[in-house]
Protein backbone atom coordinates (compact mmCIF):
# COMPACT_ATOMS: atom_id res chain seq x y z
CA UNK A 1 0.00 0.00 0.00
CA UNK A 2 1.68 3.24 -1.06
CA UNK A 3 1.75 5.81 1.73
CA UNK A 4 2.39 9.11 -0.02
CA UNK A 5 4.27 11.49 2.24
CA UNK A 6 3.38 15.19 2.27
CA UNK A 7 0.46 14.98 -0.18
CA UNK A 8 -2.60 12.83 -0.53
CA UNK A 9 -2.72 11.53 -4.10
CA UNK A 10 -6.47 11.90 -4.19
CA UNK A 11 -6.16 15.58 -3.21
CA UNK A 12 -3.90 16.24 -6.20
CA UNK A 13 -5.11 16.64 -9.75
CA UNK A 14 -6.11 13.35 -11.39
CA UNK A 15 -3.57 12.27 -13.96
CA UNK A 16 -4.26 12.80 -17.61
CA UNK A 17 -4.32 9.09 -18.35
CA UNK A 18 -6.86 8.01 -15.75
CA UNK A 19 -9.23 5.20 -16.64
CA UNK A 20 -12.25 7.43 -16.17
CA UNK A 21 -11.18 9.50 -19.18
CA UNK A 22 -10.10 6.73 -21.47
CA UNK A 23 -10.12 2.98 -21.90
CA UNK A 24 -6.61 2.02 -20.79
CA UNK A 25 -6.40 -0.69 -23.47
CA UNK A 26 -7.84 1.32 -26.35
CA UNK A 27 -5.68 2.39 -29.33
CA UNK A 28 -6.60 6.03 -28.65
CA UNK A 29 -5.33 5.76 -25.06
CA UNK A 30 -2.02 4.19 -26.11
CA UNK A 31 -1.62 6.73 -28.92
CA UNK A 32 -2.08 9.55 -26.43
CA UNK A 33 0.65 8.10 -24.20
CA UNK A 34 2.88 7.57 -27.26
CA UNK A 35 2.53 11.23 -28.17
CA UNK A 36 3.49 12.35 -24.66
CA UNK A 37 6.47 9.99 -24.39
CA UNK A 38 7.76 10.97 -27.85
CA UNK A 39 8.22 14.50 -26.56
CA UNK A 40 10.71 13.38 -23.89
CA UNK A 41 14.34 13.91 -24.87
CA UNK A 42 15.24 10.28 -24.27
CA UNK A 43 12.79 9.16 -26.98
CA UNK A 44 13.52 11.73 -29.69
CA UNK A 45 13.95 10.04 -33.10
CA UNK A 46 12.71 6.73 -31.78
CA UNK A 47 9.68 4.66 -32.73
CA UNK A 48 7.82 3.47 -29.64
CA UNK A 49 5.68 0.45 -28.90
CA UNK A 50 3.83 0.76 -25.62
CA UNK A 51 2.32 -1.84 -23.31
CA UNK A 52 0.33 -0.86 -20.23
CA UNK A 53 1.34 -2.72 -17.07
CA UNK A 54 -1.87 -3.26 -15.15
CA UNK A 55 -1.05 -5.37 -12.11
CA UNK A 56 0.40 -4.22 -8.80
CA UNK A 57 0.81 -0.55 -9.75
CA UNK A 58 -0.60 2.47 -7.93
CA UNK A 59 0.70 4.79 -10.66
CA UNK A 60 0.48 4.56 -14.46
CA UNK A 61 3.32 2.28 -15.64
CA UNK A 62 4.24 1.36 -19.22
CA UNK A 63 6.72 -1.00 -20.82
CA UNK A 64 8.38 0.73 -23.79
CA UNK A 65 10.05 -0.86 -26.82
CA UNK A 66 12.10 1.83 -28.57
CA UNK A 67 13.85 1.60 -31.95
CA UNK A 68 15.91 4.26 -33.72
CA UNK A 69 13.95 5.67 -36.65
CA UNK A 70 15.07 6.23 -40.24
CA UNK A 71 14.30 9.68 -41.64
CA UNK A 72 14.03 10.12 -45.41
CA UNK A 73 16.42 12.58 -47.08
CA UNK A 74 13.42 14.56 -48.38
CA UNK A 75 12.21 15.28 -44.86
CA UNK A 76 15.57 15.62 -43.11
CA UNK A 77 15.61 19.42 -43.37
CA UNK A 78 12.07 19.63 -41.99
CA UNK A 79 13.09 17.53 -39.01
CA UNK A 80 16.05 19.81 -38.35
CA UNK A 81 13.56 22.68 -38.20
CA UNK A 82 11.96 20.92 -35.25
CA UNK A 83 8.80 19.96 -37.09
CA UNK A 84 8.46 16.29 -36.13
CA UNK A 85 4.89 16.10 -37.39
CA UNK A 86 6.11 16.58 -40.95
CA UNK A 87 8.80 13.89 -40.75
CA UNK A 88 8.39 10.47 -42.34
CA UNK A 89 9.72 8.13 -39.68
CA UNK A 90 9.97 4.38 -39.78
CA UNK A 91 11.75 1.97 -37.42
CA UNK A 92 15.25 0.89 -38.40
CA UNK A 93 14.75 -2.88 -38.54
CA UNK A 94 18.50 -3.46 -38.50
CA UNK A 95 18.67 -2.24 -34.90
CA UNK A 96 17.49 -4.31 -31.94
CA UNK A 97 14.87 -2.53 -29.82
CA UNK A 98 15.73 -1.20 -26.39
CA UNK A 99 13.31 -1.68 -23.52
CA UNK A 100 12.36 0.76 -20.79
CA UNK A 101 9.86 1.29 -18.01
CA UNK A 102 8.07 4.65 -18.04
CA UNK A 103 6.15 5.70 -14.94
CA UNK A 104 3.68 8.58 -14.84
CA UNK A 105 2.98 9.99 -11.38
CA UNK A 106 -0.21 11.61 -10.17
CA UNK A 107 1.70 14.62 -8.87
CA UNK A 108 5.13 16.20 -9.36
CA UNK A 109 6.07 15.96 -5.68
CA UNK A 110 5.81 12.16 -5.66
CA UNK A 111 7.63 12.00 -8.99
CA UNK A 112 10.44 14.14 -7.63
CA UNK A 113 10.81 11.96 -4.53
CA UNK A 114 10.97 8.70 -6.49
CA UNK A 115 13.40 10.20 -9.02
CA UNK A 116 15.67 11.39 -6.19
CA UNK A 117 15.67 7.97 -4.50
CA UNK A 118 16.15 6.03 -7.72
CA UNK A 119 19.01 8.23 -8.92
CA UNK A 120 20.79 7.90 -5.56
CA UNK A 121 20.40 4.11 -5.62
CA UNK A 122 21.36 3.95 -9.31
CA UNK A 123 24.70 5.52 -8.40
CA UNK A 124 25.24 2.56 -6.05
CA UNK A 125 24.09 -0.04 -8.61
CA UNK A 126 21.20 -1.18 -6.41
CA UNK A 127 18.29 -0.51 -8.77
CA UNK A 128 17.56 -0.39 -12.50
CA UNK A 129 19.35 2.56 -14.12
CA UNK A 130 17.51 5.85 -14.30
CA UNK A 131 17.35 7.01 -17.92
CA UNK A 132 15.38 10.23 -17.77
CA UNK A 133 13.04 12.21 -15.53
CA UNK A 134 10.96 15.22 -16.42
CA UNK A 135 7.81 16.63 -14.84
CA UNK A 136 5.67 13.65 -13.82
CA UNK A 137 7.53 11.11 -16.00
CA UNK A 138 10.30 8.81 -14.80
CA UNK A 139 12.00 6.50 -17.31
CA UNK A 140 14.32 3.68 -16.27
CA UNK A 141 15.86 0.63 -17.86
CA UNK A 142 13.68 -2.44 -18.16
CA UNK A 143 15.07 -5.53 -16.46
CA UNK A 144 13.53 -8.79 -17.54
CA UNK A 145 13.46 -10.58 -14.20
CA UNK A 146 10.65 -12.30 -12.30
CA UNK A 147 9.07 -10.76 -9.23
CA UNK A 148 9.59 -12.45 -5.87
CA UNK A 149 5.82 -12.96 -5.69
CA UNK A 150 6.00 -15.10 -8.83
CA UNK A 151 8.51 -17.61 -7.45
CA UNK A 152 7.48 -20.86 -5.80
CA UNK A 153 9.32 -20.42 -2.51
CA UNK A 154 8.52 -20.94 1.14
CA UNK A 155 7.63 -17.93 3.28
CA UNK A 156 10.94 -18.28 5.07
CA UNK A 157 12.86 -18.19 1.79
CA UNK A 158 10.95 -15.10 0.65
CA UNK A 159 11.68 -13.37 3.95
CA UNK A 160 15.39 -14.16 3.58
CA UNK A 161 15.45 -12.45 0.18
CA UNK A 162 13.29 -9.52 1.23
CA UNK A 163 15.15 -8.72 4.47
CA UNK A 164 18.51 -8.96 2.71
CA UNK A 165 17.32 -6.50 0.05
CA UNK A 166 15.99 -4.18 2.75
CA UNK A 167 19.30 -4.20 4.63
CA UNK A 168 21.14 -3.17 1.44
CA UNK A 169 18.55 -0.48 0.79
CA UNK A 170 18.87 0.98 4.31
CA UNK A 171 22.67 0.92 4.29
CA UNK A 172 22.72 2.92 1.04
CA UNK A 173 21.58 6.05 2.87
CA UNK A 174 23.46 8.35 5.19
CA UNK A 175 20.52 9.52 7.28
CA UNK A 176 22.29 12.80 8.10
CA UNK A 177 23.23 13.64 4.50
CA UNK A 178 20.89 11.90 2.04
CA UNK A 179 17.52 12.74 3.55
CA UNK A 180 16.97 16.40 2.64
CA UNK A 181 14.08 15.48 0.34
CA UNK A 182 12.66 12.72 2.55
CA UNK A 183 9.92 13.39 5.08
CA UNK A 184 9.55 11.83 8.51
CA UNK A 185 6.64 9.40 8.56
CA UNK A 186 3.61 10.44 10.63
CA UNK A 187 1.32 7.42 10.90
CA UNK A 188 -1.33 9.31 12.86
CA UNK A 189 -1.68 11.75 9.96
CA UNK A 190 -1.73 8.88 7.46
CA UNK A 191 -4.59 7.21 9.32
CA UNK A 192 -6.46 10.50 9.67
CA UNK A 193 -6.17 11.23 5.94
CA UNK A 194 -7.45 7.78 5.03
CA UNK A 195 -10.46 8.17 7.36
CA UNK A 196 -11.16 11.60 5.86
CA UNK A 197 -11.08 10.19 2.31
CA UNK A 198 -13.45 7.34 3.23
CA UNK A 199 -15.93 9.87 4.61
CA UNK A 200 -15.69 11.91 1.40
CA UNK A 201 -16.41 8.79 -0.62
CA UNK A 202 -19.30 7.98 1.74
CA UNK A 203 -17.85 4.58 2.57
CA UNK A 204 -19.40 3.55 5.87
CA UNK A 205 -17.59 1.75 8.67
CA UNK A 206 -19.18 -0.56 11.23
CA UNK A 207 -18.71 0.18 14.92
CA UNK A 208 -16.29 -2.75 15.23
CA UNK A 209 -14.28 -1.31 12.32
CA UNK A 210 -14.10 2.06 14.04
CA UNK A 211 -12.84 0.41 17.20
CA UNK A 212 -10.11 -1.33 15.20
CA UNK A 213 -9.05 2.00 13.70
CA UNK A 214 -9.11 3.73 17.11
CA UNK A 215 -6.75 1.08 18.46
CA UNK A 216 -4.37 1.62 15.54
CA UNK A 217 -4.40 5.39 16.12
CA UNK A 218 -3.72 4.84 19.84
CA UNK A 219 -0.73 2.60 19.10
CA UNK A 220 0.56 5.03 16.46
CA UNK A 221 0.44 7.96 18.91
CA UNK A 222 2.33 6.02 21.57
CA UNK A 223 5.02 4.85 19.17
CA UNK A 224 5.32 8.32 17.65
CA UNK A 225 5.89 9.76 21.13
CA UNK A 226 8.85 7.43 21.66
CA UNK A 227 10.35 8.38 18.29
CA UNK A 228 9.95 12.12 18.97
CA UNK A 229 11.51 11.78 22.43
CA UNK A 230 14.42 9.84 20.95
CA UNK A 231 14.99 12.60 18.37
CA UNK A 232 15.10 15.24 21.12
CA UNK A 233 17.56 13.16 23.15
CA UNK A 234 19.77 12.72 20.08
CA UNK A 235 19.91 16.47 19.52
CA UNK A 236 20.79 17.06 23.20
CA UNK A 237 23.63 14.52 23.05
CA UNK A 238 25.05 15.98 19.82
CA UNK A 239 24.90 19.50 21.28
CA UNK A 240 26.63 18.46 24.48
CA UNK A 241 29.28 16.52 22.58
CA UNK A 242 30.04 19.46 20.28
CA UNK A 243 30.36 21.84 23.23
CA UNK A 244 32.74 19.49 25.04
CA UNK A 245 34.81 19.08 21.89
CA UNK A 246 34.94 22.81 21.24
CA UNK A 247 36.05 23.79 24.74
CA UNK A 248 38.12 20.63 25.34
CA UNK A 249 36.70 20.49 28.87
CA UNK A 250 36.11 17.06 30.34
CA UNK A 251 35.21 17.67 33.94
CA UNK A 252 33.70 14.97 36.11
CA UNK A 253 30.31 16.70 36.14
CA UNK A 254 30.07 16.95 32.36
CA UNK A 255 31.06 13.31 31.98
CA UNK A 256 28.43 12.21 34.50
CA UNK A 257 25.80 14.36 32.81
CA UNK A 258 26.59 12.92 29.38
CA UNK A 259 26.61 9.39 30.81
CA UNK A 260 23.12 9.86 32.28
CA UNK A 261 21.84 11.30 28.99
CA UNK A 262 23.42 8.46 27.03
CA UNK A 263 21.75 5.90 29.30
CA UNK A 264 18.35 7.49 28.68
CA UNK A 265 19.18 7.61 24.99
CA UNK A 266 19.97 3.89 24.89
CA UNK A 267 16.70 3.07 26.67
CA UNK A 268 14.78 4.80 23.89
CA UNK A 269 16.94 3.70 20.99
CA UNK A 270 15.16 0.35 20.65
CA UNK A 271 12.04 2.40 19.86
CA UNK A 272 13.70 4.61 17.28
CA UNK A 273 16.11 2.77 15.02
CA UNK A 274 15.49 5.42 12.39
CA UNK A 275 16.24 4.50 8.79
CA UNK A 276 15.10 5.53 5.34
CA UNK A 277 12.27 3.02 4.90
CA UNK A 278 10.91 1.74 1.61
CA UNK A 279 7.51 1.59 3.25
CA UNK A 280 5.74 -0.75 0.83
CA UNK A 281 7.86 -3.86 0.31
CA UNK A 282 5.24 -6.08 -1.22
CA UNK A 283 6.86 -9.11 -2.82
CA UNK A 284 5.72 -7.58 -6.13
CA UNK A 285 8.25 -4.79 -5.53
CA UNK A 286 11.26 -7.12 -5.67
CA UNK A 287 12.92 -8.18 -8.93
CA UNK A 288 14.93 -11.36 -8.40
CA UNK A 289 17.81 -13.01 -10.20
CA UNK A 290 19.39 -16.37 -9.49
CA UNK A 291 23.00 -17.43 -9.99
CA UNK A 292 23.81 -20.99 -9.04
CA UNK A 293 22.17 -21.42 -5.62
CA UNK A 294 22.16 -17.73 -4.69
CA UNK A 295 19.13 -15.50 -5.21
CA UNK A 296 19.59 -11.74 -5.30
CA UNK A 297 16.91 -9.06 -5.46
CA UNK A 298 16.61 -5.39 -6.25
CA UNK A 299 13.85 -3.18 -4.89
CA UNK A 300 11.58 -1.06 -7.08
CA UNK A 301 8.80 1.51 -6.48
CA UNK A 302 9.89 4.24 -4.05
CA UNK A 303 6.87 6.51 -3.68
CA UNK A 304 6.36 5.48 -0.03
CA UNK A 305 9.92 6.24 1.10
CA UNK A 306 10.15 8.07 4.43
CA UNK A 307 12.21 8.32 7.59
CA UNK A 308 10.84 5.91 10.19
CA UNK A 309 11.91 3.21 12.68
CA UNK A 310 13.13 -0.10 11.28
CA UNK A 311 10.38 -1.72 13.34
CA UNK A 312 7.82 -0.03 11.08
CA UNK A 313 9.57 -1.24 7.93
CA UNK A 314 9.53 -4.85 9.11
CA UNK A 315 5.95 -4.48 10.34
CA UNK A 316 4.77 -3.23 6.94
CA UNK A 317 6.76 -5.98 5.20
CA UNK A 318 4.89 -8.60 7.21
CA UNK A 319 1.48 -6.92 6.92
CA UNK A 320 1.41 -6.24 3.19
CA UNK A 321 2.55 -9.81 2.47
CA UNK A 322 0.30 -11.41 5.11
CA UNK A 323 3.26 -13.08 6.79
CA UNK A 324 2.15 -15.32 9.69
CA UNK A 325 2.69 -13.54 13.01
CA UNK A 326 4.54 -16.62 14.26
CA UNK A 327 7.39 -15.61 11.91
CA UNK A 328 7.96 -12.18 13.53
CA UNK A 329 11.04 -13.29 15.46
CA UNK A 330 12.42 -15.04 12.36
CA UNK A 331 11.87 -11.90 10.27
CA UNK A 332 13.81 -9.79 12.77
CA UNK A 333 16.65 -12.35 13.03
CA UNK A 334 17.00 -12.53 9.26
CA UNK A 335 17.16 -8.74 8.99
CA UNK A 336 19.74 -8.46 11.78
CA UNK A 337 21.85 -11.10 10.08
CA UNK A 338 21.95 -8.97 6.92
CA UNK A 339 22.46 -5.70 8.80
CA UNK A 340 25.47 -5.97 11.11
CA UNK A 341 25.30 -2.27 12.09
CA UNK A 342 22.01 -2.79 13.91
CA UNK A 343 22.24 -4.82 17.08
CA UNK A 344 18.72 -4.79 18.48
CA UNK A 345 15.15 -4.56 17.18
CA UNK A 346 12.13 -4.40 19.48
CA UNK A 347 9.88 -7.41 18.76
CA UNK A 348 6.88 -5.98 20.59
CA UNK A 349 7.03 -2.80 18.55
CA UNK A 350 7.40 -4.73 15.31
CA UNK A 351 4.15 -6.53 16.21
CA UNK A 352 2.40 -3.23 16.92
CA UNK A 353 3.60 -1.83 13.60
CA UNK A 354 2.31 -4.99 11.88
CA UNK A 355 -1.11 -4.17 13.30
CA UNK A 356 -0.98 -0.47 12.38
CA UNK A 357 0.27 -1.29 8.88
CA UNK A 358 -2.47 -3.83 8.25
CA UNK A 359 -5.10 -1.26 9.29
CA UNK A 360 -3.55 1.31 6.93
CA UNK A 361 -3.52 -1.22 4.10
CA UNK A 362 -7.14 -2.19 4.80
CA UNK A 363 -8.29 1.43 4.71
CA UNK A 364 -6.28 2.18 1.56
CA UNK A 365 -7.70 -0.80 -0.33
CA UNK A 366 -11.16 0.13 0.92
CA UNK A 367 -10.66 3.66 -0.39
CA UNK A 368 -9.72 2.32 -3.82
CA UNK A 369 -13.09 0.55 -4.06
CA UNK A 370 -14.83 3.91 -3.99
CA UNK A 371 -12.69 5.72 -6.57
CA UNK A 372 -14.41 5.81 -9.94
CA UNK A 373 -11.39 5.18 -12.15
CA UNK A 374 -10.71 1.94 -10.25
CA UNK A 375 -14.02 0.37 -11.33
CA UNK A 376 -12.29 -2.46 -13.21
CA UNK A 377 -10.51 -3.59 -10.02
CA UNK A 378 -13.23 -3.09 -7.39
CA UNK A 379 -13.62 -6.80 -6.60
CA UNK A 380 -9.87 -7.24 -6.30
CA UNK A 381 -9.56 -4.27 -3.94
CA UNK A 382 -12.52 -5.49 -1.88
CA UNK A 383 -10.86 -8.88 -1.44
CA UNK A 384 -7.53 -7.30 -0.45
CA UNK A 385 -9.26 -4.93 1.99
CA UNK A 386 -11.05 -7.80 3.69
CA UNK A 387 -7.86 -9.84 3.86
CA UNK A 388 -5.96 -7.00 5.54
CA UNK A 389 -8.80 -6.29 8.00
CA UNK A 390 -8.94 -9.94 9.06
CA UNK A 391 -5.16 -9.96 9.35
CA UNK A 392 -5.32 -6.85 11.58
CA UNK A 393 -7.87 -8.53 13.87
CA UNK A 394 -5.66 -11.58 14.15
CA UNK A 395 -2.60 -9.47 15.05
CA UNK A 396 -4.52 -7.37 17.58
CA UNK A 397 -5.59 -10.50 19.43
CA UNK A 398 -1.91 -11.33 19.93
CA UNK A 399 -0.67 -7.86 20.90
Amino acid sequence: MPVTIGMNNKQSEQIEYSEQKSNKSSPAFIENVNTELSRLNCFVDKSLEITKINSGCSQQVFKISAVEVSVTEKDRDKCKENKPATCSKSPNTAIEPEFYIAKYFSDKKTAKLEAFIQQLLTSKALVPKTIYCEGQWLVSEFIDKPLLSELTLSEEEKLTIATSALAKFHSAFNIDLDTRNITKLDLVSVLSELIFELKKLEIGLAESDQQLISKAVSFAKALQHDVDLFSIQSKVIKTKASKVKASKIETKNSINQCTATNKSHRQLQHSANLVVVHGDLNYTNLLVSQTNKDIDACIIDFESVAIAPIEYELGMLMAINNVPLSLTSLTVKKYLKSSPKLREINLEEVTRYVFISSVINWLWFLEQTGIKFNNSRVESYQAMALKQKNYAKMVLSAV
